[in-house]
Order: structure tokens, then sequence, then C-alpha cells
């Protein structure tokens, strides 16, 4: 891959975004991921995660999609991710990730529980540059490949705890 976009995929339209390093979504540096802290509209800046738990053989449960945040702020919801239709495989009609359906838990932090904080989303791509002019040279930030999320936690000292990593293509 030649350059990494810097336009934001189109999942994070209803959010206020200001890219970071990737080391705050506790990834390490040097990994082909862009990465943006996100706002509510409202300008609110603090979250409650909410998605589906999935605890594939009785294992520790999982957090699944659709995934959206919870304004602390102002209490507004908003989606911020459903792998049937964002990232590579959603662009293209398809979804490689557990998804799950019913009402939606807040997730909680296993340092501070449903305390709303910060979060970082990050997407890795993996591709090829596209010819210019072809149907997606003007929309690779959509065709992530990986989502990572993560929640940065006051009780942890601000330091990120991932909270889901989804594979997208």
């Amino acid at each position: 891959m030649a350059t990494l976009p810097t336009t934001t995929p189109r999942c994070l339209a209803g959010f206020s975004t200001r890219a970071v390093p990737v080391t705050a979504a506790a990834l390490p540096g040097g990994l082909a991921f862009t990465a943006f802290a996100l706002a509510c509209p409202c300008g609110g800046n603090q979250w409650t995660i909410v998605g589906h738990h999935y605890s594939p053989g009785g294992n520790e449960a999982a957090l699944v999609g659709p995934v959206a945040l919870r304004c602390a702020a102002c209490a507004r919801e908003l989606p911020l991710i459903d792998t049937d239709v964002h990232g590579y495989d959603g662009e293209h009609g398809d979804s490689c990730a557990t998804s799950g359906d019913g009402p939606r838990g807040a997730w909680a932090c296993p340092r501070c529980g449903t305390t709303p904080a910060p979060v970082v989303a990050a997407f890795g791509y993996q591709y090829e540059d596209p010819e210019p002019g072809t149907a997606w040279a003007h929309r690779l930030h959509d065709l992530f490949d990986a989502f990572v999320l993560a929640h940065r936690c006051a009780a942890g000292g601000g330091r990120p705890v991932v909270v889901a990593t989804f594979k997208c293509a």
C-alpha cells in the first residue's frame, strides 16, 4: 500500500473526529492504521459503548456489532460500526465478522465498569493503490480490513483498553 487514507471512513460520519497516533488505540506504531478520537456533535467526548455481547462456547463475552456510542453529555446514541455494511467486505455486500441482533447492552471496562470515557477508533488497511478513475479510487478510506475500538479509561490513568477488534475483509 502506497499511502494511508486521510479521509475518515463513512461509518464516522455522525461524529466529530480528530486524527490521533495509532498508539492511542493501544496499537504499536508503524502499522498501516489510521486512528481517530471521536466527539459528539454536541461537543461531548465521554462515551458509553453499546453493543451485543457474544460468548462462544461459554468463554468470556466479546463485544460484537453493530456498535454504537452513547454520549454522556446529551445522551444521544450514534451508530459507530456495522460490519454488514462497513469495511472492505461490508462495502462489497458481505460480512466476515460476527454480529448480533436484538437489544444491545453497555460494555463494561475491566477497570471502571460502564463509566463513560473517551474512545478512539482505528482502521487498518492492506491494499494496493488502485488506478485513478477506478470505482473505488475515491473511497479507499471505506475499504478498511480491520477495526479496533479503544476506551481511554480514567481509572487506568488514561491508558487505552481495547474494547473490540473486528476483521472486516
